[in-house]
């Protein structure tokens, strides 16, 4: 009987350390999980065409 009364404490305790460390991080992203690149889109009109330039940036070349 005491063994199951540890059981249901150690996963009572388990289940509150997982759920506390999740409302910690309060659902954002950390900065280690961004992407490394952040897009610049530019639109231009030349010569009648539209242009869609796109500059990725990345962490590393900084």
């Amino acid at each position: 009987m005491k063994a199951y009364v540890i059981l249901a404490v150690m996963l009572t305790m388990t289940i509150f350390t997982i759920a506390d460390a999740h409302a910690a991080t309060d659902s954002k992203v950390q900065p280690k999980d961004q992407p490394n690149f952040h897009a610049k889109v530019t639109k231009e009109k030349t010569n009648g065409k539209n242009l869609e330039i796109i500059e990725f940036q990345c962490k590393l070349a900084k």
